[in-house]
Parts: C-alpha cells; structure tokens; sequence
C-alpha cells in the first residue's frame, strides 16, 4: 500500500478513478437528457439535495468509526481522506478506496491500519443495515423476483453478529496477531457502532428518498408504497452490488436489482430513467466531493511542507 505515496501511482489511481466514473456518465447521457426533459425543475433539485445528504451521512458514519477507534479529526481532514477514497470505488476490485483511505490517511498521521480498519467497518455497516432496511420492504415487492438474491439476507444477519463490538474486536485482534501487526490500541465502542449505525440508516432513507423523487418526478404516484419500495428497493441492490465486487460501484448489478424492485411502480421505460438518474446524480456527487477533498489535501500538504521548511536543520550529533 506505500507504493500509493508515489506521485505517478497516486495520479494513475485519480485519472483511472475519475475516467471510469465519467465513462458511467458518459454512457447513460441520453437517458439522463430524456429524464431531465420529463422531470419537474423542483424534483430534480430536491432529489439532488437528497443525494448531497446521503453521500454527508455516509462520510459521517465512517467519521464516527474513526473517531471511536481513537483518531478524532476535523471535519475538513476526515472529510479530505473519505472524499478522495471514494473514488476507488469506480475501480473493480471493491478494495481500492480502502487502500487508498489507508494511504491518504498518513497525511493527518493516522495510522493505516486504524482508516482500513474503520472503512472496512463502514462498509460491513452499510451491508448489514441496507440488507435488514431491504428485508422490512420486501412485503412491498414482488418477491418471487428477488428469490435469487434471498441468500443476502441471512448473510446479512451473520455480519450482525459479527459486529457486535465484543465479537469484532477480538476478530480485529486475532487478524492484527495473525499479520503481526502491532495491536489497535482503540476498541470498537458500542456509542461509536450505535452512532455509525444511526447515520447509515439517515443515509439509506435521504438515498431512497431520492430515488422516490425522481420517480415522482417523471410521473411515478406518490404513495407510502412507492416510497418503501425506493428505500429497501435501493438497500437491497447496493447491498447485492456490494458483494459482486467485480463491479465497479455495483454497476449493473445494483441497477438491476433496483430495475426489479421498482418495476411495479410505473412502466419499464420510466423505471429505467429512474434507475439511471439515480446513479448519475450520485457519480457527480461523488467526483465533486472527491474534488473538494484534493483542494483540502493540497492545502494539508502545502502546509506540512511550509512546517517542514521552518524547521531548523539537524545539528551534526543528530
């Protein structure tokens, strides 16, 4: 993972990241037009504001997780290693933007394994709490057509148990002995987990609540069953595209799975607009946070540089 410190490496992982988070855009361009010409001017605004509030709730359950396991940064710095690491989500592999977090966290001298640790959490949050938010909407949908994602729930369920802080510190302990790693120094709190949890379920509501609005926009009824199905329809395909990690960002397996869940609400056509609305609107999230933490990190290193020069070179006994 050091080998990211080097400039060529770290701008390949950028201009990869960001060239494959735009081809995603680039794709689906004529759908985007078409939904943009159909869609009420306030939808689409609200929508994109959900989606700001779901990507500030994410970075603010894996802030928590940080913060618990005993490094509390500033709101800018944690925000200037969460931004940027999120682009390796857009890279195949579903590691990338845990290596990259990892690295990037030197910066604000966090020790890599303590941001791997804390984005690997995140990440087992955001699968369990979307695997249990799209099984309390499953009443709502057609469920002899997601008979073939069944399995996630009770996977779900496993991971449950697997973060429950007693548990889970001692599997980060024994994976700490195993690849003689020094020990974490922080344990896993049940406040910390509880306040994670609570932000990534604000999370899943603000991101169905997007997707919501955007059928709403394009003339899906608004009704308390369409809405159900846009929170666990969208749970449950991040969670499936989570799993199938040689997707990049889930794509095409979450928007199916989403296809699948929302099709009972409006005809084929509009759900397909819907779907891929969704996703635009969250790769522009993404890549406008991931440039507002570059400028936060430039100016981080900008200023560790200046500290460094000030310094008074090293007497000769040194």
């Amino acid at each position: 993972m050091a080998v990211y410190h080097s400039p060529l490496i770290r701008w390949a992982f950028i201009v990869l990241a960001v060239g494959l988070a735009a081809v995603a855009i680039f794709t689906n361009r004529h759908q985007l037009g078409t939904a943009l010409q159909q869609m009420a001017a306030s939808a689409a605004v609200t929508a994109s504001i959900a989606t700001v509030v779901f990507a500030f709730c994410t970075f603010m359950a894996w802030r928590t997780l940080l913060a618990d396991l005993g490094s509390r940064l500033p709101l800018h710095a944690s925000f200037g290693i969460f931004g940027t690491s999120q682009l390796g989500k857009y890279i195949p592999g579903g590691v990338w933007n845990v290596i990259a977090g990892a690295e990037i966290g030197k910066t604000y001298r966090v020790p890599p394994k303590r941001t791997a640790i804390s984005m690997i959490l995140a990440l087992l949050i955001t699968l369990v709490t979307g695997g249990l938010v799209g099984a309390l909407t499953l009443p709502f949908m057609a469920v002899a057509d997601l008979a073939t994602w069944a399995w996630t729930v009770p996977l779900c369920l496993l991971f449950l148990i697997m973060l429950l802080p007693p548990v889970m510190n001692r599997l980060i302990a024994l994976i700490l002995r195993i690849t003689r790693r020094e020990p974490l120094g922080q344990e896993l709190h049940w406040r910390g987990l509880g306040l994670s949890v609570l932000w990534t379920v604000l999370a899943w509501l603000s991101v169905g609540f997007q997707v919501w609005l955007l059928g709403y926009g394009l003339g899906v009824h608004a009704t308390s069953r369409s809405l159900a199905l846009s929170i666990g329809g969208y749970a449950l395909a991040w969670v499936i595209g989570l799993l199938v990690v040689f997707a990049p960002a889930g794509a095409g397996v979450r928007d199916t799975v989403l296809l699948i869940a929302l099709r009972s609400t409006a005809p084929h056509a509009t759900v397909l607009l819907i779907v891929l609305a969704s996703r635009v609107l969250l790769t522009v999230v993404d890549l406008l946070a991931a440039a507002g933490a570059a400028i936060v990190l430039s100016r981080m290193r900008l200023r560790n540089r200046n500290s460094s020069a000030l310094l008074p070179p090293p007497s000769p006994s040194e």
